[in-house]
């Protein structure tokens, strides 16, 4: 997957919704998302292929998002931008 790209094309999402049936009282969910219009499924399709983890949805009419959920298929994720970071300006 090419860093660069999600720089414009992704997100990292927390939510955190109340749950009283947890004992914390709050349900956290977190993901790593990259939505696209679904004539890009072949990049997504791609993307996952190469990071071995996550899947493709369809969101809308149009439009399709490739996510990963899971805390474990995280990590893969948190790694490659360790290993390929984004370039920053200095």
């Amino acid at each position: 997957m090419g860093t660069g790209f999600t720089d414009g094309e992704a997100c990292y999402f927390i939510g955190i919704s109340p749950n009283s049936r947890l004992s914390a009282g709050y349900r956290v969910k977190v993901s790593f998302q990259i939505g696209l219009h679904e004539n890009d499924r072949a990049l997504l399709e791609l993307i996952k292929t190469s990071l071995g983890v996550g899947s493709i949805t369809k969101q809308g009419q149009k439009s399709i998002q490739y996510r990963v959920t899971s805390i474990k298929e995280l990590k893969v994720i948190i790694s490659h931008f360790e290993k390929y970071p984004l370039m920053t300006n200095k």
